[in-house]
């Protein structure tokens, strides 16, 4: 039973750390195409 919980904390573990990840992969993105616009829109 222990074993269970053990192995389903550490599942969500991993999960929860590439989740995260990717959030923060995908808001850097955003961040980058909202500052190439605000440059892009300047020069033009």
């Amino acid at each position: 039973m222990c074993d269970i919980y053990v192995k389903l904390i550490l599942f969500l573990g991993e999960n929860a750390h590439a989740f995260v990840r990717s959030i923060s992969v995908f808001l850097y993105m955003n961040r980058m195409l909202v500052t190439m616009v605000t440059i892009s829109s300047k020069f033009l």
